[in-house]
Parts: C-alpha cells; structure tokens; sequence
C-alpha cells in the first residue's frame, strides 16, 4: 500500500480526533459534559491502538514504518487582561484585553462572523457595568475556522477608558467575563483585579491622553485639586507608563482645564497647555517635560524681556481695537487686536505671533495680517 492508501487516513483521522485537548476554563453547566467526551475519547483511542497493532501485523511492516504522526490541533483557550486605575476619589478607569484562539460563529443570516469574544460583562463591586459589547445574532456551532485575536475593549479610540463610578476610597474588585466559541461549545474565561482608591486621593478637574514623549503610547495628563486640602488650589499631574507620575502646582487664582497640546517649538515633543478663567478673563499656561520627565513652567515674556502673561481680558461690549488679546489656535497663540471697535467676523485684525524657545515664549514685536474668524478664533495670514 502507498502513502495514500484509505485505511491508513481513516487510521490518522481518528488518531487526530483522539488526540483534541479539552479546553480549559469551561463554564459550569458544561464540564459534566466535557468529562463524559474525554472518557468517550480515552476508549476510542485504545480501540484505535489495538486496530493499528493488528494492520501493522497483517502488514508486515516493521514498528519503525509508520505513517507520519498529524499536525497537531490549536489549543482553543482566552485569557482576559485588565487595565485599571483611580482617577478620583469616585471614578475608576477601567480597560481590559481580551486574547485568544477561537472558533468563528453563524451569523443569523447564516454568513461566518470570525472567532473572537462572544460577550463581555465588566462589573465592579459585583454591580455590572453598562454598555459592554453585545454580539447580536450570532450563534457557536462546530467547525468553524479557528483564528487567534486580541482585542482591546473599549474599542471607541486606543487607550481609552470606561468611566466607571465607585463609592469612594478603599479597594474595589474588577471582574471581567468573556464567552468564547470552541468548536461548537461556548465556554468562557474570567480577569479579575483589585484597584485601591487611595484616602487622601483628589478631585478631578480634568484629563486627557498624549503621547508626551514621543514613543507611540499615550501618557495620562490631568488636572486635580491639590490633595493637602488647600480651597481652590490645582495641580498637574502626568501618569507615565511604567507608573512614574510627574506633577506641578497651579495655584488657585481660577479653574483649569486642559486644551489641545502642540509640539510649539517643533523639538519632537508636545508641550502641555492649559486654559481657564470666567468672566472677563481668560487665561493660559504652557508646560514642557524636561528630560528627567519633570513638568517645567513656560515663562512667557516681550522681546524687551518684560513679564507678558498669555491672558485676555476684554469686557463684554467695550471695544477690541485698544488693547491686545491673546487667542490660541492649536498649534500657536498670537495677540491681536482689531483695526476698529467692534468687528464682525470675518474681518482683518492685526496679530503679533509667540515663539517658543527652551524654556521662554516670546512675544514679538512685529505686527501682521491676521483674521478674526466667524467662530471668534484668530489666524494668520489674512482673510
């Protein structure tokens, strides 16, 4: 008999069947199951082992001449990883990742929808959390073409977060659970975590994630209220990746929040910027991240080197062409001032730009065309 002889393949079929790992982490209602499958197994293994003995003999190939042993099966099996952290002393952000490799599923139509989590359920404290993926009209059925994946949950932009509220300080427990397809069984794996809220944790004015650093991952910048207790004082706070955190005092003049950051002096990096005020008032503040990944001040002056806060403070109805506002437009501020008392938008205005150089944003001196724009923002060039 050749390689391809029928016997032989009906002989390795079984074997391959017979060699399937049982999944791990099957759900409850399925295990009795999968104990009476491997004993079902375990004896059609021996009856294939007592066959192969007796055609080998029949045969008379010697024990060495066998046919090739079958590419092993993927092992069907998910992890879930989670991500998790305080953000204040009544909010937690949560994340998780699910992993594996899996069966695909049938759709309700009857198309194929490929292997990956089937559903999610995040709770936190034993309360579910609302709002985690639903896979619709999907079933698990056997024979579906295996895949592996990992996907990252929520899936809305990268690195984001759910916003899950807490009762307040201590420790809260994390649970993620996630239904998978092993070839027609549905299964499921679980992540747990414990995130501790510290006492003494602050309030959260504001937050955003930017890549600071310049190394594709997204650092945690916020804006909290001073934690020694002080009424209105800030601070700002950088989480890095590895847990690192950096931070800086604001004060407590008025409320910050934070605006869109902007590599200002084009060295790689973003600087920091921040907004605030009410009123009649408004201003900004710029920090950079040194290379010992400490928050530096901007110090903003005039080219006579004079103090030059980056503030505005026009009041509602008095005329703009007396003095000299600043305006920030993601990617430079300018002062300006309008050529007559009350412009309509869009009109010319006069501007004078700001350079960012080391740790110092200038004003200059030189005026130029500007435009105040139909949404109140000012840009170079003209209209």
């Amino acid at each position: 008999m050749n390689a391809h002889d029928p016997m032989f393949e009906a002989l390795d079929r079984l074997a391959a069947a017979a060699d399937r790992t049982v999944v791990r982490d099957r759900m409850p209602d399925i295990r009795h199951r999968v104990q009476v499958a491997r004993q079902r197994r375990v004896a059609g293994v021996a009856a294939v082992a007592v066959l192969a003995v007796g055609v080998g003999a029949w045969l008379g190939r010697p024990p060495t001449d066998r046919a090739p042993e079958p590419a092993p099966e993927p092992q069907l099996e998910q992890t879930v990883t989670i991500e998790a952290e305080a953000a204040s002393p009544t909010r937690i952000e949560v994340a998780f990742t699910v992993a594996g490799t899996s069966s695909a599923y049938v759709a309700g139509g009857g198309g194929p929808v490929a292997a990956g989590p089937f559903t999610m359920r995040l709770s936190v404290d034993g309360e579910p959390y609302p709002g985690t993926p639903d896979p619709g009209d999907v079933a698990c059925e056997p024979g579906g073409r295996v895949s592996s994946y990992a996907v990252r949950f929520p899936r809305t932009a990268p690195e984001s977060f759910y916003d899950v509220a807490v009762s307040g300080p201590g420790e809260h427990e994390i649970e993620v659970r996630a239904a998978y397809c092993a070839d027609g069984e549905l299964l499921e794996s679980t992540g747990r975590t414990v995130v501790t809220v510290p006492e003494d944790a602050a309030d959260e004015l504001d937050r955003q994630r930017t890549d600071l650093d310049d190394d594709g991952r997204l650092e945690l910048v916020q804006v909290l209220t001073d934690p020694s207790g002080e009424p209105g004082a800030q601070v700002l706070r950088v989480t890095w990746r590895n847990g690192e955190i950096s931070s800086a005092p604001l004060g407590r003049d008025y409320e910050r929040g934070l605006d869109v950051p902007y590599d200002l002096d084009a060295d790689g990096s973003v600087e920091i910027v921040l907004s605030g005020g009410g009123g009649e008032f408004l201003g900004y503040e710029v920090f950079r991240v040194a290379e010992d990944r400490s928050l530096v001040a901007i110090h903003t002056v005039n080219e006579a080197g004079e103090d030059e806060p980056l503030t505005a403070t026009a009041s509602e109805g008095s005329p703009l062409d007396e003095t000299w506002q600043v305006s920030w437009t993601p990617g430079f501020f300018v002062s300006w001032r309008a050529r007559e008392p009350f412009p309509e938008p869009s009109t010319a205005v006069d501007v004078r730009r700001w350079v960012l150089e080391g740790d110092t944003m200038t004003l200059l001196d030189q005026e130029e065309d500007g435009c105040y724009q139909v949404d109140l923002s000012v840009t170079t060039g003209g209209c």
